[in-house]
């Protein structure tokens, strides 16, 4: 990963030590400082001091069913994907919303706008992991609390 392409408050793991073969990841941490190669991590707001790890060991959260269903109790579930629809300014109609489908074990977003009621613009978007998910709701003015669940 790149520090670009994170940001203060996203979600991530990183890699502790190899293993036969197989990487052992941290639990899942928070984002709270970003420097040109190293972050630095917590993953509880009453911890000490957070710890800081080179950006190479940084590893990205895989958007899951189970991290849907933790997360998103008022998104809709319907096959298949998940979609949230919600309101801008003072419309009380829906005229945004965010569209995420699960293919292949990967999840593909699409945000969407009413223009007008003629047009409509949706933009597809990659978010295959935790992070790039967090951006995508903060681009859509979202600040729902993103929570991991401790049996990744």
């Amino acid at each position: 990963m790149k520090t670009s392409e994170l940001c203060i408050g996203d979600w991530v793991q990183a890699h502790l030590v190899t293993i036969e073969g197989e990487e052992r990841l941290s639990p899942p941490m928070y984002i709270v400082a970003i420097s040109e190669d190293w972050v630095q991590t917590r993953v509880d707001p009453e911890q000490g001091d957070p710890d800081e790890y080179d950006i190479e060991d940084i590893r990205p959260i895989r958007i899951t069913e189970a991290f849907m269903q933790f997360n998103f109790s008022g998104w809709e579930k319907g096959e298949p994907g998940w979609w949230y629809c919600f309101s801008t300014g003072d419309s009380t109609c829906q005229d945004e919303g965010i569209y995420i489908l699960f293919k292949n074990d990967a999840a593909i977003s699409c945000y969407w706008n009413d223009v007008t009621f003629e047009s409509q613009r949706h933009v597809d978007i990659r978010t295959r992991f935790v992070h790039e998910l967090q951006h995508l709701l903060r681009f859509a003015g979202i600040e729902d609390e993103i929570k991991i669940p401790r049996s990744l």
